[in-house]
């Protein structure tokens, strides 16, 4: 599985993607795989998305965000769907950041390049075309939640 991620890590292109999955069994194999939120009618879940490159790139932004708020509320031990939680992102980035009325642009360019380094939005291969990567460090995923909340969008609450 370590090589099938760094091999996924570490393709620029969609054309390079596209080889690691033709090229592993674990893509290949039909029992590997299930309509997205178990709907095998899910066409438009994904053809509502965005379809312009901007908007999306701010939503996947604003999801980074969103994962590190409620890292913070977690570390915090504060449930993020509780009363205890703060109920805008300002709230929740002045009291977990310390940033008076959540207002980034008071900070120093060091303060803001320190908050900064937990998101980053990195480009790669192709000038004209590249790949986008948006790393953060939010909550993070693991295995178990993935269909949870990775693939949720379907999903009751």
């Amino acid at each position: 599985m370590k090589d099938i991620f760094w091999k996924l890590y570490n393709s620029d292109t969609e054309e390079e993607i596209n080889s690691v999955f033709e090229n592993n069994s674990l893509f290949t194999n039909p029992k590997n795989w299930k309509p997205y939120g178990n709907n095998q009618g899910n066409f438009g879940t994904f053809e509502s998305q965005q379809n312009h490159p901007v908007p999306a790139l701010i939503e996947k932004i604003t999801n980074s965000i969103d994962a590190m708020l409620i890292k913070e509320c977690k570390l915090n031990r504060i449930d993020p769907k509780s009363q205890e939680a703060p109920k805008t992102m300002s709230k929740a980035v002045e009291m977990f950041y310390n940033v008076k009325d959540g207002e980034i642009g008071e900070l120093t360019a060091t303060e803001r390049r320190n908050l900064a380094e937990n998101i980053q939005v990195i480009a790669i291969g192709d000038k004209a075309q590249p790949s986008i990567v948006i790393y953060d460090c939010g909550e993070g995923q693991t295995p178990d939640n993935f269909e949870k909340t990775f693939l949720s969008l379907v999903l009751a609450p």
